[in-house]
């Protein structure tokens, strides 16, 4: 089975309740409310972009 590998530059940004981030380069994006729960949405979001690569719209 192939791996696929792509680094996706993310956006962070922190608010005055909770932070953010998204990728420049798709139309998707997440929040959390803190920086631990960020992290484990991301690798989800990492995912999900890495699978419907292919696809034409996410």
């Amino acid at each position: 089975m192939k791996k696929d590998s792509k680094i996706i530059d993310m956006i962070p940004e922190k608010t005055s309740t909770r932070f953010s981030d998204y990728p420049d380069s798709y139309p998707i994006f997440t929040t959390g409310k803190d920086v631990s729960e960020l992290r484990k949405i991301l690798m989800k979001l990492h995912y999900y972009i890495l699978k419907h690569n292919d696809s034409k719209s996410i």
